[in-house]
């Protein structure tokens, strides 16, 4: 990750926001992996998740990665500029900030340069083992707190 982003080179007015998630045993060393990279073009926030990201996050923790991802696909349709800087200084909870930092980028390198991560939003959802919940396309959500699901 931190080569990928030493690679891209000098700020050309991007910015990149890596968040971490901890499981609940490795919260106090901080131990854990990058599973949303949030990228600021001027007044435009897009997120990415790791696309292994149901393999990842321990399943007591799920539906609260869900909420959040959704709750983060509407505040950056709604107030980018804001929920950027609120993830630049997350400190609390299974998923913290990790680096933020300014990146060269072209419009289409953010896959090139992090070939693990997808959109958000073009993203399906996946079915938590005996969770019987309808799947949700995250396109079409409504407002946060809604449970939509996550996938690979």
């Amino acid at each position: 990750m931190a080569d990928a982003l030493n690679q891209a080179g000098s700020d050309t007015g991007a910015r990149i926001c890596t968040l971490r998630y901890c499981k609940r045993e490795s919260l106090e060393s901080g131990a854990g992996e990058v599973i949303f990279l949030v990228i600021k073009r001027g007044d435009k926030v897009t997120l990415y998740t790791r696309r292994e990201l149901s393999q990842l996050v321990a399943h007591r923790d799920q539906i609260f990665i869900e909420e959040l991802l959704a709750d983060m696909i509407q505040r950056a349709q709604d107030s980018p500029d804001e929920l950027f800087e609120h993830l630049c200084h997350l400190g609390v909870g299974p998923v913290v900030t990790d680096s933020v930092r300014s990146f060269e980028t072209r419009p289409n390198s953010p896959g090139a340069l992090f070939p693990d991560y997808f959109p958000a939003e073009f993203r399906k959802s996946y079915p938590i083992a005996g969770d019987k919940r309808p799947e949700v396309d995250h396109r079409n959500q409504g407002p946060p707190g809604n449970r939509s699901r996550f996938s690979d």
